[in-house]
């Protein structure tokens, strides 16, 4: 049972047993995106197995892999992470392993004293300080994927690439010509860091004819000659930013007619003329700069997504018809033309440009339009946006919305964390379920999700529903450590985050667990908490209301690497120790009250059912009255005649004499 699938399990409430056998030396767990297992070690070395089910395991900085007997066979991705310099035996891996990540401790090969890789290995690391070649013996003959990292900077020669290789990623260092041949028929990606120093130029019949993505660093400023580029490329992309290099003009031709994407730095200055992109481009990322022009009809019309950047223009006859997405990612200066952007295009971006000098006028934007990201400081007038848009992002925006310019079709709307109008229901659209502001006072009947820059807004936040509050703002545990409470609410959500990714945390360790609960007592209706800092995240979920079970996550950076690295652990949390024997008790004396209002109803009801027994008797009792009654009556009645048969017989007697 992995963190992850744990968390998993509880955060969708199932039923679930845990079986937990502790492990000496391991001294945490990571999880990875693709993998099941992962376990890290920060110690020298471990002195027992590892389970046989293991198939991602991970060795820290510390360790250093002498003895290989504690790795089960199932293993099959293996990182080593150890800055240490040991000899490492590749012939003593598990012979199940594909993925292979070596560290600083790996300098030079010899195939004498680190022997032969496994064979089954397909996906290859060899570090950041590796730079000893690539001599015969080293890579396995069924490699698909190979990283040279920061320091490698060898010549490779011809059959030194395995022919089944598919991706070869270099670092920053190598600088190397490629001669006719090295590089594998296989080959679909070649790329090089970003920062890359590589600046040779690619003659034809270089790249392998397989070859579809090509992506090229900073130095690089070399033509390419027709046939230089192979013709299944699909991907070419420079780094895209002024300190890349590349401002070569591409001549007729160049260009394969396979090619989808096409990305430029920053400092490219040429023209774009008719024919020179080839009609299968789909995405183009592409600087203006200066005099540079763009013909009419000189973007292919296959285009999909276009990204302008430094000093973009849009004219009349620019766009093709086929343009559904257009990014502006700087200061967009010139006004746009009336009829300039597409009826196809469905979504429009000016995030990353300063601002619009210019008011866009209705008519402007097509009637096809469904998302729009604008920095924008002037006011919205009616029938400025689309009908049909559904999602709507103001930056900088401060100007009061009237009642009627939002369509009634907006579904998401971000007004920025300027914004300071207030915002009622005659203001916003029904359809609305997502809403991003800063402050502003809100009323409305129900939102899906609601983010705001700071939780003490809430209390000008009047919403009957919301199923996710966002707090967009950074966590101070110097002022919350515990003892300083949040802004409280009683109010019930799905889900509660709090900070991001961007947010530096002051956070102390040892007051994370009192700062979660403090947070969670001000807040107590939420089913679920993500709370998150540059340093570390928090996700919780309540599996009572007393009882958490929190995956946390820690983040740090790698100079070298420029990545970040993270670690996973699972605790479990009570937020409240007395609340569990206050909740029993308070069980306790409702069942004795239901117990009693039982006994009373049963005691009422015999009460009753004895009402309804003297009533009878009474009723007997009355009845029999009654027929006392009428037999005495009945016995007088007789009497009576008696009386008169009796007198009658005497006459009768009397009348016989005679």
């Amino acid at each position: 049972m992995t963190c992850k699938r744990l968390f998993a399990e509880i955060h969708n409430k199932r039923q679930l047993q845990l079986k937990v056998t502790p492990k000496k030396g391991i001294s945490g767990v990571t999880l990875l995106d693709n993998s099941d297992v992962v376990m890290v070690y920060s110690l020298v070395s471990i002195s027992r197995n590892l389970p046989p089910t293991l198939t991602h395991l991970e060795l820290g900085p510390k360790f250093r892999l002498m003895d290989h007997s504690f790795m089960p066979p199932s293993l099959t991705s293996l990182k080593l992470k150890s800055v240490l310099h040991y000899n490492l035996r590749f012939d003593q891996l598990p012979p199940s392993l594909k993925t292979l990540e070596l560290g600083d401790h790996f300098k030079n090969y010899s195939e004498n004293t680190n022997r032969r890789m496994p064979a089954t290995i397909t996906s290859l690391s060899l570090g950041n300080v590796y730079n000893d070649g690539l001599p015969s013996g080293l890579l396995p003959s069924s490699l698909k994927s190979l990283t040279l990292g920061a320091r490698f900077d060898q010549r490779i020669g011809e059959r030194s690439l395995p022919l089944t290789l598919e991706t070869l990623r270099f670092g920053r260092s190598y600088t190397q010509e490629f001669g006719l041949g090295v590089l594998p028929p296989s080959l679909t990606s070649l790329s090089f860091h970003e920062y890359s120093l590589y600046e040779k130029e690619f003659i034809p019949g270089v790249l392998p004819n397989q070859l579809q993505s090509l992506t090229l660093g900073k130095e690089y400023n070399q033509i390419f000659r027709v046939g230089s580029l192979p013709p299944a490329l699909t991907h070419l992309s420079f780094l895209s930013s002024i300190e890349s290099k590349y401002n070569q003009e591409f001549q007729l031709g160049v260009l394969p007619a396979s090619l989808q994407t096409l990305t430029l730095g920053h400092t490219f200055k040429q023209s774009i003329r008719r024919g020179i992109l080839p009609n299968s481009l789909t995405n183009i990322d592409l600087p203006m700069n200066g005099d540079q022009v763009i013909e009419p009809g000189a973007l292919p019309n296959s285009l999909i997504s276009l990204t302008l950047s430094v000093n973009p223009v849009i004219s009349v006859g620019m766009l093709p018809n086929s343009l559904q997405s257009l990014y502006i990612t700087s200061r967009f200066a010139d006004v746009i033309p009336m009829g300039a952007l597409p009826e196809s295009l469905t979504k429009l971006s000016f995030e990353g440009c300063l601002y619009l000098d210019h008011p866009i006028t209705p008519g402007t934007l097509p009637s096809s339009l469904k998302t729009l990201t604008i920095i924008y400081i002037h006011p919205i007038i009616q029938g400025t946006l689309p009908s049909a848009l559904t999602s709507l992002k103001l930056i900088n925006f401060n100007r009061i919305i009237q009642p009627g310019v939002l369509p009634s079709s907006i579904t998401a709307l971000d007004l920025g964390h300027l914004y300071a109008h207030s915002l009622t229901a005659k203001v916003l659209p029904s359809s609305l379920t997502s809403l991003r502001i800063g402050g502003s006072p809100l009323t409305f009947p129900r939102l899906e999700t609601l983010e705001i820059s700071s939780l003490k807004h809430f209390t000008e936040i009047k919403c009957d529903y919301i199923g996710s509050l966002v707090i967009n703002s950074g966590i101070d545990s110097r002022k919350s450590n515990g003892t300083t409470p949040w802004p409280s609410t009683k109010q019930h959500f799905g889900s509660f985050t709090i900070g991001s990714r961007s947010h530096s945390s002051t956070t102390d360790p040892k007051y994370r667990v009192q700062h979660i609960k403090s947070l969670i007592r001000s807040i107590p209706n939420a089913d679920s908490y993500n709370i998150h800092s540059q340093e570390w995240s928090v996700q919780l979920r309540k599996t009572d209301p007393w009882n958490t079970i929190i995956l946390i996550s820690t983040y740090k950076c790698k100079e070298d690497e420029q990545s970040i690295a993270n670690k996973k652990r699972i605790q479990f949390v009570t937020l409240d120790k007395s609340g569990e024997l206050v909740s029993r008790l308070e069980d306790e004396i409702n069942r004795l009250k239901k117990e009693n209002d039982r006994l009373t109803i049963t005691n009422a009801e015999l009460v009753k059912s004895r009402t309804k027994t003297d009533d009878v008797n009474n009723r007997l009792k009355q009845e029999n009255d009654q027929l006392k009654c009428k037999v005495e009556r009945l016995v007088q009645e007789k009497k009576e005649e008696s009386k008169k048969l009796e007198s009658v017989s005497n006459q009768l007697n009397q009348y016989l004499k005679e």
